[in-house]
């Protein structure tokens, strides 16, 4: 369920960052409601952040878990400890991820991602209004 509304998400808040950032660029003087626009084009942006900042420490902190196991000192243990050490290591080398609908793992590149394909829409949007 989780992976669903990311995936949402992840969709609203390209499109919102686009629609925004090209109001925003069309706006001849500043005004209170540029600065409204300004304010939510921020909301959004930290938002998503928190889900990316997230997603990447997942990854990061999963990666260490084997690693911190396997610098303990099993080998002092008793054998049955020991093997159940060799399981958790092994499922511990499964890396967790954040996804967004199942295929789209979200991580600071994901977030890059926005921001690149939101700039190419702006400028799409620029082009065509001309």
């Amino acid at each position: 369920m989780l992976s669903i509304v990311a995936f949402l998400q992840l969709g609203i808040s390209t499109l919102t960052i686009t629609f925004l950032s090209f109001c925003v660029t069309k706006e001849r003087q500043f005004s209170i409601t540029t600065f409204y626009m300004f304010s939510f084009l921020y909301s959004i942006i930290v938002q998503f952040f928190i889900y990316t900042y997230h997603g990447t420490n997942l990854q990061e902190k999963t990666k260490n878990i084997s690693l911190a196991i396997y610098e303990s000192k099993w080998h002092l243990f008793d054998i049955s400890i020991q093997k159940d050490i060799a399981f958790a290591v092994m499922g511990a080398q499964k890396k967790l991820t954040l996804t967004a609908g199942g295929f789209l793992v979200i991580n600071n590149n994901t977030l890059l991602q926005v921001f690149k394909s939101s700039f190419s829409y702006i400028t799409l949007l620029l082009s065509l209004s001309k």
